[in-house]
């Protein structure tokens, strides 16, 4: 089970609150924006048909999208991307990026998905990466005291007989941030 954010007002308050609904048939992450949950397709998959839960596009063309992140692993408005933190370890994953480019595709900001990229992500064997995720619960902090990254729950440190102090050091400290699935990797959004 999914751990989810408080429902304060609308139907979510984190991807997570929206695992349990039905979306469009492409490959894809839910998204809340506003209290809404949304299906954000990636690729050239996506459906034209008006989905009921799209607020209003985060993008209108390709100007308004831009990489971010250390390593330029990040696609999405300047806003979006001030309030998420990327590890700065080197993935092979960042390697096939480089064929493919941060679009505004039908109102969302996301890599371009071809072929030579998804090529690339099969000769690399990216799923395996530290931090490859599909889903916001498949992320975890990376350390068991004072967390300052996150990575893929199959990384996730052994925590048993851990005992850490109750202070505030990092983002994810004190419920300052939280660890969220964005373009397939694990990071840090800030809350």
């Amino acid at each position: 089970m999914a751990l989810t954010g408080c429902l304060d007002s609308g139907e979510c308050s984190l991807p997570a609150d929206c695992d349990d609904r039905q979306h469009k048939d492409c490959y894809g992450d839910w998204l809340c924006r506003n209290g809404v949950c949304e299906w954000r397709c990636m690729g050239s998959e996506f459906s034209e048909e008006t989905d009921h839960n799209v607020t209003e596009p985060e993008c209108i063309n390709n100007t308004n999208c831009l990489a971010g992140g250390c390593n330029g692993q990040l696609c999405g408005t300047s806003f979006e991307l001030m309030n998420l933190s990327a590890t700065c370890e080197w993935d092979l994953r960042h390697e096939c990026l480089k064929k493919t480019s941060c679009d505004c595709i039908n109102g969302s900001c996301i890599w371009a998905i071809n072929d030579e990229y998804l090529k690339c992500m099969q000769d690399y064997n990216v799923s395996e990466s530290r931090i490859y995720c599909e889903t916001d619960s498949d992320c975890v902090p990376a350390e068991c005291c004072h967390p300052s990254e996150c990575v893929n729950r199959g990384y996730m440190p052994d925590c048993f007989n851990i005992s850490c102090d109750m202070s505030c050091e990092t983002c994810l400290d004190c419920g300052g941030g939280e660890c969220v699935c964005f373009m397939n990797e694990c990071v840090v959004r800030m809350k």
